[in-house]
């Protein structure tokens, strides 16, 4: 059997915070596979859905963060139909005819725990597609998740004083802000195509760089930077940022200055940029290769996961070992990867599905950005005795900002 695995579409209600432009090259794909491959599976392996930050989630109380009250509208379902008619046109022909499979990732974990938004789905595409948290293929061993486990910042918690599990930080944080900023943004005259780009900055700590850029060249009249200082400082020091540092590193104390309301100018933007570049470098670094390394490499037989890392998710995961695995599929990082180890003395593989959103990135010559969009997709081509894995890039383009 031939499975296409692809991630991190972040297909959005049509908001200026959804920037998936790609719904033909999508329908595209999945009509060429569709002629290709007369037995094959599409793995939809996480952030398929930009549910966090979708119009509905914004409007939901960040006051109660957790995850039983955090759940979203299921009309949110009918946003995304109506934005992307040709996306849900194209995956429902699909689905007809062959098998998919949804993993979710943590843009759009809630479809995991609630049951109205995965039958809006599946009354939207007109197949029951089966939505689960991974995918392990046995006669290859080869595991697929969408990888955000890894990231500390990017998974849930579980908060043992409340019994409660907690969202990832990185979602209060990428909500508050689209309470409290984005709005600055868009009533000061920045174009649609500009805002879209905000979220997509590569690195973080270039933000502060793209606001100036911003405010320089659409003269707004504003200190764009100082206003997102303030705001993610307001953010940063709430007390559901204390909770979940109280949660995830119940010893630590090196956080503790940014909670004092004594920061001015410089030195409370330095204090929040390196706060923030914390939370976000994650799924920005090879932090997803370097624990698949460790995991592929090792001659020993170890967990792959630790509890923590699987809050919410199907326990069986804490039961697969290292050597039980020869290959790990991983998306979240938005950075398409390829790359072989040896482990046991067996040859291993660890492929990144990369993402299919733009990627906004400072010249290293000049001043200026540049939006990029190189979509991939990775090809898992089972045959007799073989398993063939293959990276494939169906765009790339670039756009000077």
């Amino acid at each position: 059997m031939t499975r296409v695995v692809l991630s991190d579409l972040h297909v959005g209600d049509g908001s200026w915070r959804d920037d998936f432009e790609l719904d033909h090259e999508f329908a595209k794909l999945l009509d060429e596979l569709d002629r290709r491959y007369p037995d094959i599976e599409l793995i939809l392996n996480g952030d398929v859905l930009e549910i966090v930050k979708s119009t509905k989630m914004k409007n939901v109380s960040l006051n109660a963060f957790e995850i039983e009250k955090q759940e979203p509208d299921p009309e949110i379902m009918e946003q995304f139909q109506k934005a992307h008619p040709l996306f849900f046109q194209s995956l429902g022909e699909f689905a007809r005819k062959h098998n998919v499979i949804y993993i979710v990732g943590n843009h759009d974990f809630y479809l995991l725990i609630s049951q109205n938004l995965k039958e809006k789905l599946w009354e939207i595409v007109g197949v029951e597609i089966p939505v689960v948290s991974h995918l392990y293929l046995d006669e290859w061993k080869v595991l697929i998740i969408h990888g955000n486990q890894f990231d500390v910042t990017s998974r849930p918690s579980f908060d043992k004083k409340r019994k409660k599990v907690i969202p990832p930080i990185s979602e209060y944080l990428a909500r508050y802000m689209m309470v409290h900023f984005d709005d600055v943004l868009s009533s000061h005259g920045v174009p649609e195509e500009v805002l879209k780009d905000y979220d997509n900055v590569n690195p973080k700590l270039d933000t502060v760089k793209w606001l100036d850029h911003v405010t320089e060249t659409y003269n707004l009249g504003l200190d764009l930077v100082e206003t997102w200082m303030k705001i993610l400082f307001e953010a940063v020091k709430s007390s559901i940022t204390r909770e979940w540092i109280r949660i995830n590193y119940p010893s630590a104390r090196f956080f503790s200055k940014l909670f004092i309301n004594r920061f001015g100018g410089i030195k409370l933007g330095e204090q929040v940029v390196r706060f923030v570049t914390f939370l976000q470098s994650v799924k920005r670094s090879d932090a997803l290769f370097k624990k698949a390394r460790k995991v592929l490499s090792t001659s020993r037989v170890v967990p792959v996961f630790k509890k923590k890392e699987i809050i919410g998710l199907d326990n069986s995961l804490m039961e697969l070992t290292s050597d039980q695995l020869n290959g790990l599929v991983l998306g979240h990082s938005h950075r398409s990867d390829h790359r072989l180890f040896k482990g046991s003395g067996t040859l291993k593989f660890y492929v990144n599905t990369g993402t299919w959103a733009p990627v906004v990135e400072a010249f290293s010559d000049k001043k200026g950005f540049c939006r990029r969009n190189k979509s991939s997709y990775v090809i898992l081509n089972g045959c007799k005795d073989a398993l063939t894995v293959e990276l494939c890039h169906i765009l790339k383009a670039e756009v000077v900002i």
